[in-house]
């Protein structure tokens, strides 16, 4: 128990906790339909017997897939530096 709570209360789960209106505001811009979609195919992927490397391969070379990685990863970056300014204060 005591782990389950050390996990779940830690210093990057209290800065969502903090940030989590900004969060979610940035979350409504996107369509929540595209979400749907994305789940859905994720899921068809996950089922299709393809390695990791093979689907990986395949989706760097969707234009559409490239775009989202991007976005996701630009959003990591700014929790990112947002946890790095919150750590010197």
């Amino acid at each position: 128990m005591s782990e389950l709570v050390h996990t779940l209360i830690n210093d990057n789960s209290m800065y969502l906790m903090t940030n989590l209106d900004a969060l979610l505001e940035f979350m409504a811009r996107i369509r929540c339909c595209a979400y749907v979609a994305s789940l859905n195919a994720a899921r068809e992927v996950a089922v299709d017997g393809k390695s990791v490397i093979e689907t990986m391969n395949e989706l760097l070379r969707d234009a559409d897939a490239r775009r989202g990685l991007r976005f996701l990863l630009l959003a990591a970056k700014y929790l990112g530096k947002q946890l790095a300014e919150s750590e010197i204060k």
